[in-house]
């Protein structure tokens, strides 16, 4: 009888556990599985310098190269050539007329030129005419002068002429005369001081000019024959032509 007892104990335990094993489970909390943490990482950016946005540069437009202009060269101041400048006389016996010689700066063949001497222009005379022609360093300005002197009254000239022009040649400018007392003065010898200005009154050339004659012998009494007439004095004091004058042919013409 006793058996009866643990067998209903044990049917009820065993009822029990079945009953356990079919009851629904409750509803439990959701159970997190383990996920690993998401670290917030930014996404490498690559840091790009800004690109300068190329500005809309104005192109210029193509100019004209500037040509440069040609610079005024400075003119030089207005000057006489010496070297490039002609002086000479035509002898009494030219050839040909004194008009007829055409005008540069070289002494027409047969005449006599003239030639510097202890600082001072000599030209042989008698003679025809006498030309001065002068050589510019640019072509000669109208109004540029020649002034030419007694020695005993230089700052008062007995001519004062503008230059004339040579058609051929601009820089030239001459002054031509047949004055007595140029050509043949009763004198063996005469000087001159002769000046160029320029048209603003600058001097641009001076010199002495010495007009001379070739000396003759001399009269029997030692002096010189007139001048022009070439006559000696006589023994009763007269001008008489006589053998005396005869010509030197050695004699210095520059003495």
């Amino acid at each position: 009888m006793k058996s009866q007892p643990f067998t209903r104990f044990l049917a009820v335990l065993l009822a029990l556990f079945l009953l356990a094993g079919c009851a629904p489970k409750p509803a439990g909390t959701p159970v997190y599985l383990p996920t690993a943490p998401v670290t917030e990482t930014s996404a490498p950016t690559n840091t790009v310098e800004p690109t300068a946005v190329p500005t809309a540069t104005s192109t210029p437009e193509p100019t004209a190269t500037d040509t440069p202009q040609p610079t005024n060269t400075a003119i030089p101041p207005l000057a006489v050539v010496p070297e490039q400048s002609a002086f000479w006389c035509l002898p009494i016996d030219y050839a040909f007329p004194a008009s007829a010689e055409p005008i540069t700066n070289v002494a027409p063949a047969g005449a006599r030129a003239g030639a510097m001497k202890d600082g001072a222009l000599n030209i042989q005379i008698p003679a025809l005419s006498c030309t001065l022609v002068y050589a510019f360093n640019q072509p000669m300005p109208a109004g540029t002068r020649i002034q030419i002197a007694y020695a005993v009254t230089p700052d008062s000239p007995w001519a004062d002429t503008e230059l004339t022009p040579v058609p051929d040649n601009p820089n030239l400018g001459y002054f031509k005369t047949e004055n007595q007392f140029v050509i043949n003065p009763p004198y063996w010898e005469i000087t001159f001081p002769v000046k160029v200005l320029g048209p603003d009154g600058s001097e641009l050339w001076k010199a002495d000019v010495r007009f001379f004659k070739a000396l003759p012998n001399l009269c029997w009494d030692g002096s010189l024959p007139d001048p022009v007439t070439l006559y000696c004095k006589s023994y009763d004091g007269d001008w008489n032509y006589n053998d005396f004058p005869n010509f030197n042919p050695t004699a210095d013409i520059f003495k």
